[in-house]
């Protein structure tokens, strides 16, 4: 009489094991790169709300205006409540964290600030802001170049707002 082992697995339910095994890793993988893609996104929303509101401040205390992303001065911004970070540094290369960066100003002091994914993926969005310092998205006919003052004003509105504090008061 022949003794089978407990774990003594036939050549189709290897396969099979195999298999699911294959299909879990896959589905991880494409979770992680989902992940990734929502935490850009996250970051980008995030910089383009603390750049639209260091530039309002930067306006409201009689600074010289700020034309460029190239002239933005120093500025470390954070939110503690969603661990995000906005360095003023990262903006002025104008690509970071996988989006590019556009910021226009008027003489009239109206401005346009855009963020647009580098990499079209169908699950990312562009984020833009108007000197109404309300923060909108764009999901539909994302493309990754800067977008315009009338492109951006028909975006509809993102109703958030985050707490945001300079790296030295933080301390």
């Amino acid at each position: 009489m022949l003794l089978r082992r407990p774990f003594d697995l036939s050549d189709g339910t290897m396969k099979i094991k195999n298999l699911i095994v294959f299909c879990l890793v896959f589905l991880a993988v494409v979770f992680a790169v989902y992940c990734g893609f929502q935490m850009r996104a996250r970051q980008a929303r995030f910089n383009v709300f603390a750049l639209g509101t260091y530039l309002h401040a930067h306006g409201l205390v009689g600074g010289k205006p700020i034309t460029t992303l190239s002239a933005l001065p120093d500025a470390d911004l954070i939110c503690h409540g969603e661990g995000l970070e906005f360095r003023a540094a990262d903006m002025r290369g104008r690509i970071a964290e996988g989006y590019f960066y556009d910021f226009s100003r008027k003489d009239s002091g109206a401005f346009v600030i855009s963020a647009s994914p580098l990499h079209m993926t169908g699950l990312q969005a562009e984020f833009g802001m108007l000197e109404d310092m309300n923060l909108r998205m764009n999901k539909q006919d994302v493309d990754p170049g800067p977008d315009s003052r009338d492109e951006v004003l028909q975006w509809p509105i993102l109703p958030v707002w985050y707490e945001l504090q300079t790296r030295r008061e933080s301390s």
